[in-house]
């Protein structure tokens, strides 16, 4: 298991919480932090809504308060993405959990951060229109 930290944004978390596999993230890592921003969107905005329930009563999220972002990151990417890449930074993350493809491109190509998103976000961005 990785000790190293990682952040994790609203789609991946709603996307485990749809096929009820949200515990698989703490099999794999021991440190798993949510910003704030992130939260508020998945059991505040979702409140009633599939991944709310689940990741208000996860015991093994840190919950980190918002900390500043590059202004060129809430220019081009939501308030949820841009507290996953920046913390990340801040904390040196092992990893981010990153659904929206430009969120995962900014992520790994500016800020050298090591991404993943879920299956179900990756086949969506991939399939023919």
């Amino acid at each position: 298991m990785d000790s190293s930290p990682i952040v994790c944004n609203a789609g991946p978390l709603i996307a485990l919480a749809i096929v009820d596999r949200l515990e698989v993230l703490p099999t794999f890592y021991n440190n798993i932090l949510v910003p704030e921003a992130v939260w508020r969107e998945v059991v505040d905005s979702g409140f009633g809504r599939v991944g709310a329930a689940e990741l208000k009563a996860a015991p093994w999220i840190e919950l980190i308060p918002s900390i500043p972002v590059d202004s060129f990151l809430e220019a081009d990417l939501g308030r949820g993405e841009s507290q996953v890449i920046a913390v990340g930074r801040a904390r040196e993350a092992a990893l981010a959990l990153i659904d929206e493809l430009l969120a995962r491109r900014v992520a790994s190509q500016v800020y050298g951060l090591r991404v993943k998103g879920s299956a179900v976000s990756s086949f969506k961005q991939r399939r023919p229109v």
